[in-house]
């Protein structure tokens, strides 16, 4: 927002010493005023240097006879100046204008947000999805490795033929030994009688 558009010759031409002659050059001293401080402002370009700003310019004149003096005679004055990116702007409706700028910067974040949000909902799916094929491989070789586990468990220590069977078979013939297998793994026949002490 600009406010420092001259009213000089506004002034000159409310004067009550100024005859019509007068009147009518401080009136087209006012317009060119305006006009110049259009140009002044399209060249400076501020939506280039100034990060996340609008691409207009709002130009307040704060005195709101001498802006509807200028656009009184001058009716495509407004329409020049949006064409340089400037918006015309007085105490009528600058309130309202700012509330128009405030409301599109609010739509603009959430929009941003919005993005942000899908942009990190996809990367979470993605991820997730990967996460879900790998628990499943997981819960496949878990699967696996039981039913090995349990492989290797049925020849190690059930039916008649096993190794644990076997290796205590070796006991019993006389092998003498300082270990034990676990109890874990031998069946009732497998567990030797204790011997009785002799009376």
């Amino acid at each position: 927002i600009d406010s420092k558009v001259s009213l000089t010759a506004y002034m000159r031409y409310l004067s009550a010493d100024v005859d019509e002659g007068g009147r009518a050059l401080a009136l087209r001293d006012h317009l060119q005023s305006v006009r110049k401080h259009v140009d002044e402002l399209s060249r400076k370009k501020y939506e280039e240097h100034v990060s996340g700003a609008a691409n207009f310019v709002m130009l307040f004149i704060p005195n709101e006879p001498a802006y509807s003096l200028a656009l009184s005679h001058e009716p495509n004055l407004w329409e020049e100046a949006y064409a340089k990116n400037v918006v015309l702007i007085n105490g009528t409706n600058l309130i309202a204008a700012l509330r128009m700028a405030q409301d599109m910067w609010q739509r603009e974040r959430q929009e941003r947000n919005i993005r942000l949000i899908l942009e990190k909902a996809t990367g979470l799916y993605d991820q997730f999805a990967l996460f879900t094929k790998t628990f499943v491989k997981v819960g496949e070789r878990l699967q696996a490795a039981k039913e090995d586990f349990d492989k290797a468990q049925g020849q190690l220590s059930e039916g008649r033929g096993n190794l644990v069977r076997r290796v205590e078979q070796l006991k019993e013939l006389g092998v003498k030994t300082n270990k034990t297998i676990s109890a874990k793994l031998l069946s009732e026949e497998d567990i030797l009688p204790q011997e009785l002490p002799e009376a």
